[in-house]
């Protein structure tokens, strides 16, 4: 007779081992309870007459502002600069992606066109007032995605998106045109508190009290034998 309890002792064991460790396995306590993370878009006003000074649009991808080629970018201002293509630094190169220059010393913008065709780089460059470059490279308010939209028409320029919290984040930002001006939008990866925190935490100590269970039950059966 003893041994029938301790034998079915054990399987109740074994059972809620089981259980415990499926409750475990679940998805939504499975990550646990820390915090988790979500997108974050955040608008930026740009005021066009101080963006020369201020220089928030040179962190835009279609802006180069590497100070290192500010000379070259100014000679070029005054008349086509050349030179053979093996001559050039990786520097000069990769104006050849860019719309715009920004030279922070003289607080002046730059629409640059370089090419490099027939072994030779040409790059020609003309000054132009900030409001220029924002309105070449802004998209209007009615052609992004809802949450820039959002981070750019809201009073406090932040928009809040929880769902893929695990996607990469767009590294480049958009610069938007609202019908009141601009605003430079950027996506960032912030954490966020778990809403389901205390839920996880009673699971995980019901699991835990049922895998201490599980193990204990069939070794108090035994102990308790005659």
């Amino acid at each position: 007779m003893a041994e029938s309890t301790h034998r079915r002792n054990r399987r109740r064991g074994v059972l809620l081992l089981l259980c415990s460790l499926c409750l475990l396995a679940q998805p939504v306590v499975g990550n646990g309870p820390g915090p988790d993370s979500q997108t974050v878009y955040t608008g930026q006003p740009v005021d066009p007459e101080t963006e020369a000074m201020d220089g928030v649009l040179a962190l835009h991808p279609g802006v180069n502002g590497d100070f290192i080629i500010t000379g070259t970018v100014r000679r070029a201002a005054n008349g086509t600069f050349e030179r053979p293509a093996e001559n050039v630094s990786g520097n000069l190169r990769a104006l050849t992606d860019a719309e715009f220059y920004w030279d922070n010393r003289g607080q002046q913008y730059y629409a640059v066109n370089a090419t490099v065709s027939d072994g030779a780089f040409r790059l020609r460059a003309e000054a132009v007032p900030a409001r220029q470059v924002a309105e070449g490279l802004a998209v209007p308010v009615a052609e992004v995605s809802e949450p820039v939209a959002r981070a750019a028409r809201s009073s406090n320029h932040r928009a809040v998106v929880d769902r893929d919290r695990t996607a990469p984040v767009d590294p480049d930002p958009t610069l938007v045109a609202t019908g009141g001006g601009y605003v430079f939008v950027t996506r960032s990866l912030e954490p966020a508190r778990d809403p389901y925190r205390a839920a996880k935490l009673g699971l995980y100590a019901l699991a835990g009290s049922g895998m201490v269970a599980g193990v204990l039950l069939p070794i108090l059966t035994r102990l308790r034998r005659p």
